[in-house]
């Protein structure tokens, strides 16, 4: 989660906001903070889902699901936020914490299960395995192509030279029209050692414009609200 402070200098307000209260002030400028945060997290989605924009192949569904805005600014603490979920262990803010701060990518379960458990290990499937336009596989591939019945046949061995494990599949298929079947083995993919990600998803960067020039239209249109209400108007 990024946090962000805006400021106004309101010295350059006009003489009837010099009228307003400080609690007037405050909740006008906190109904104007929802709604810059709110339209930043729309303008957010847009580029994420750009697939040459800074998440490769564009953010999926899930993704755009976990990007959040502030729903309520109270007055008293005048504090928005925008970006990512990242308060649950599968939060899209913990699975794309590497390629915003450029550190090692998350370990994931089939991480975990493919290497039996040993931390630190990632897998990274063969080209000849299906991908997503984001470079993952998809559920239904490591269902039926890695994981199918449990995973019989899976095995690793050391790539020679390298402190890289291969993932290998035993595979049995019958002949067609005989009773013969015949042995093989299916290369899979390697697990190594997660390396930081190159950083293509800075929000700081990515929103600060944005940012002000929503401010700046919310501000003003709320101050007109507020100066109605107040009969300044």
């Amino acid at each position: 989660m990024v946090e962000i402070t805006l400021t106004t200098d309101l010295d350059k307000l006009s003489q009837r906001v010099a009228l307003l209260n400080e609690q007037q002030l405050r909740r006008t400028v906190a109904f104007a903070m929802q709604r810059t945060a709110a339209a930043t997290r729309d303008y957010l989605k847009q580029r994420i889902a750009d697939p040459s924009g800074p998440i490769e192949g564009g953010a999926t569904r899930w993704t755009l699901g976990g990007t959040m805005a502030s729903k309520f600014v109270k007055p008293a603490e005048l504090v928005a936020y925008v970006g990512f979920r990242s308060d649950t262990p599968r939060a899209a803010g913990r699975y794309l914490r590497p390629i915003m701060r450029g550190t090692a990518p998350v370990t994931k379960g089939i991480d975990l299960k493919l290497s039996g458990g040993r931390s630190g290990l990632r897998f990274t499937p063969s080209p000849a395995l299906p991908r997503t336009p984001q470079g993952n596989l998809s559920r239904s591939t490591i269902g039926s192509q890695i994981l199918a019945g449990g995973a019989p046949g899976l095995f690793t061995r050391p790539l020679k030279g390298t402190s890289t494990l291969g993932l290998f599949r035993r595979t049995e298929s019958r002949i067609g029209r005989t009773s013969t079947y015949e042995s093989g083995i299916r290369f899979l993919g390697v697990l190594s050692p997660g390396r930081p990600r190159r950083q293509t998803l800075d929000l700081p960067e990515l929103l600060w414009p944005t940012l002000q020039q929503q401010f700046n239209r919310h501000m003003a249109a709320e101050l007109q609200v507020t100066l109605r209400k107040a009969g300044l108007g």
